[in-house]
């Protein structure tokens, strides 16, 4: 990602901006001295920049949250070669951070690559969250707050009361229909209010081990593969874009996820089954 023009300085003040307003809201928030170390999955496409940037407002939350133990996962996707040169220098720069990096081949895909930094990582409690600022780092210790309080898995949701959600009315109404379609198609969507959701964190209870589905949605997959989680939401902050496009002015993926959908269903539908069996032979 190579920043020559005054657009591209401009760009530049805004996430500085942004990630001092971020560690700003940070600092205010203290973890709960009951957390556990957790390990925090960041999937990277051609986004090294804002990763950095992320990376930044995480080294400079409060002394608390390094309190805790915890690893950063980076699992990289990226073709552009800057971005690749960034992504290596990572680990010199950020030092203080338990940090690893896998790289994946192009193509590999969202879903596959989030179930690989799941299985790569050391601590039983893990969080994933996307890299292009879109997700707050302050809202960590809001899943992780409530995954303390006995649930397996904890959605960060735009859409529940308290949340913000920095998107324009044509994303609202892509999410909002995105949303109403899956709660259709899968049984157990009906209970979230946000069912496509990148931000999530899971408990030791929760098992990635992933099949041949390729797709974006994981928080999907891990639900269709997990029949019976006990599952909370808490409202998120969900920034507008600031650099890049979103997939959903992407005509390929708006084709495919209704496809993609209707696999988690039968999956959802085999895994449950094999839940039931499962049942009546061990009563």
């Amino acid at each position: 990602m190579v920043f020559n023009n005054s657009k591209d300085h401009h760009l530049i003040d805004s996430l500085q901006s942004y990630a001092n307003l971020e560690i700003n809201l940070a600092s205010q928030r203290s973890p709960s001295e009951y957390l556990r170390p957790f390990s925090l999955i960041l999937p990277c496409k051609n986004d090294a920049y804002l990763l950095e940037k992320l990376l930044h407002i995480i080294e400079n939350l409060d002394n608390e949250f390094f309190s805790k133990k915890f690893e950063v996962i980076i699992i990289d996707e990226s073709t552009d070669q800057k971005s690749i040169e960034i992504i290596d220098k990572l680990p010199l720069i950020f030092s203080n951070l338990n940090m690893k990096i896998t790289r994946v081949p192009p193509g590999t895909g969202l879903l596959t690559s989030e179930l690989i930094g799941l299985k790569a990582a050391m601590y039983p409690w893990k969080v994933v969250m996307d890299c292009d600022l879109q997700h707050s780092p302050k809202d960590i210790f809001k899943l992780l707050e409530k995954l303390n309080s006995q649930a397996d898995l904890v959605v960060g949701s735009r859409f529940l009361d308290g949340s913000d959600f920095q998107l324009s009315i044509f994303r609202r109404v892509v999410s909002i229909l995105a949303n109403a379609y899956v709660k259709i198609i899968l049984p157990f969507a009906i209970y979230l209010t946000d069912t496509t959701s990148g931000f999530f964190a899971i408990s030791e209870k929760v098992s990635v081990e992933n099949v041949q589905i390729k797709g974006s949605k994981t928080l999907l997959f891990i639900i269709s593969k997990n029949p019976g989680l006990k599952i909370a939401e808490v409202p998120i902050t969900f920034n507008r874009r600031i650099y890049g496009k979103s997939k959903l002015f992407n005509p390929l993926y708006l084709m495919r996820f209704p496809l993609e959908i209707y696999e988690y269903r039968k999956y959802y539908l085999k895994c449950k089954k094999g839940d039931s069996k499962k049942s009546l032979d061990n009563p």
